[in-house]
């Protein structure tokens, strides 16, 4: 058996051989880090509809040219009368698929990194409730 040196994410302790994989997955997918991970799925006016999906097509250029992509995703909202809207989580999606959601009118779920969001409310006791954040309702 060989040591080897390794890099362990402080979120949620996933072990990477390379430094930059591990800084990578702490910095952009980790669920468990708080700055990047989604703000609504522990706020009160998050609805998840696991009946209603939307297609959203999208394009992608090639080497052969433009390419036509379609995906089907849940129809999830914020439901404060004030912000009403379909989001999606912005975590592992292609630049395309992006710009896809947002010709479909989705807009990306708010987290810390991104300055939070003005209509946010705690779902009480739950694991990942963000007690930073300010609510304005």
């Amino acid at each position: 058996m060989k040591e080897v040196p390794a890099y362990l994410c402080e979120h949620c302790g996933k072990v990477y051989l390379k430094r930059h994989a591990c800084k990578k997955h702490e910095e952009e997918i980790c669920p468990k880090n708080p700055e990047i991970r989604p703000l609504c799925y522990s706020c009160e006016h998050y609805h998840e509809e696991w009946d209603k999906k939307e297609l959203i097509i999208y394009y992608r250029e090639s080497y052969w040219g433009r390419d036509t992509l379609d995906k089907e995703f849940n129809v999830n909202t914020c439901q404060h009368p004030d912000n009403l809207c379909k989001i999606y989580n912005n975590v592992k999606l292609s630049d395309e698929m992006r710009k896809g959601l947002s010709d479909y009118g989705f807009v990306p779920m708010p987290t810390r990194k991104t300055g939070g969001c003005k209509f946010y409310k705690a779902i009480p006791d739950h694991p990942y409730a963000d007690k930073q954040q300010k609510s304005e309702s």
